[in-house]
């Protein structure tokens, strides 16, 4: 019995009862960040392991534990760009969108850094604040338009910070169906990372690049020396809810029927095993 009430008890306290709320105001500097990840069929590459999509994914899982309030929007690009997420604070949303995005899921392949980057500057409120741009790819651009988004980012005032995914010694690119992607004459298409266009585009914003490396912490620096010591012009006042909690309560119960539970079965098996021995 006691063990039941302690399981009944520690199910309630799971559900996290609540009693009411406080509303605080909180004064938070402007910052909005556009997370901007490429999702082309390069990034099946394994030269980094386990690919160059799922060490992508990892960094920005990385990057979200940096982050203390901002607003973040997601969009992939291959081909063409697309708004994953717009601007929001929902950071587990945000997790679970990036679990689906994969180059499987894209039909139309190839890499267009201008279009995405072009994109993600139209989803920048007109608010005053700092902008950024977090662009995580492989560097290839089949279509040369970094030059021309350039006034668009100067206008804007948004500084892109690149991470680039893979080695420049590259590796194959897997396909669906099994194998690997072969050009016109029959030859393994060989992908490797490219820097110069994204050192370019941060160069030019005053934005920062780095190579995504295992055991480094990137996106503390990419975060705490590009992205946090950013000027603010403004200041957003939200209301965050503070809610009274309530599970340590049944929390407690149930530890409290755990133990005493145990206690009688003790006290059981102790008179059992005693009983016979004075009965003698």
């Amino acid at each position: 019995i006691l063990l039941l009430f302690g399981v009944i008890c520690a199910v309630i306290a799971l559900a996290q009862p609540r009693a009411g709320y406080e509303e605080l105001e909180l004064s938070r500097e402007n910052r909005d960040i556009v997370i901007v990840l490429d999702v082309s069929q390069s990034m099946l590459a394994q030269d980094v392991l386990p690919s160059r999509i799922e060490r992508a994914r990892w960094e920005i899982r990385s990057f979200l534990e940096q982050l203390k309030g901002e607003r973040v929007a997601l969009v992939l690009f291959a081909k063409r760009a697309y708004v994953r997420m717009p601007l929001s604070k929902e950071y587990d949303v945000l997790e679970m969108l990036l679990e689906q995005s994969h180059p499987n899921n894209i039909s139309a392949q190839g890499s267009d850094l201008g279009a995405a980057i072009r994109l993600a500057a139209g989803l920048f409120s007109e608010e005053d604040g700092a902008r950024s741009i977090v662009l995580v790819s492989d560097g290839e651009d089949h279509e040369n338009g970094l030059e021309a988004v350039l006034p668009l980012l100067a206008e804007k005032e948004i500084s892109v910070y690149s991470l680039g995914i893979g080695t420049t010694d590259g590796g194959v690119i897997p396909r669906i169906q099994g194998g690997y992607v072969l050009d016109e004459m029959g030859e393994l298409v060989k992908s490797t990372r490219l820097d110069e266009s994204l050192s370019y585009i941060a160069n030019q914003t005053g934005g920062i690049f780095m190579v995504s490396q295992p055991g480094l912490d990137d996106w503390k620096v990419l975060y705490h020396q590009g992205i946090a010591r950013q000027a603010s012009k403004g200041t957003r006042v939200e209301e965050e809810r503070i809610w009274n909690e309530l599970f340590y309560w049944p929390l407690g119960l149930a530890l409290l029927s755990f133990f005493s539970s145990y206690g009688v079965r003790s006290m059981l098996v102790f008179i059992l095993l005693v009983r016979p021995v004075s009965a003698q």
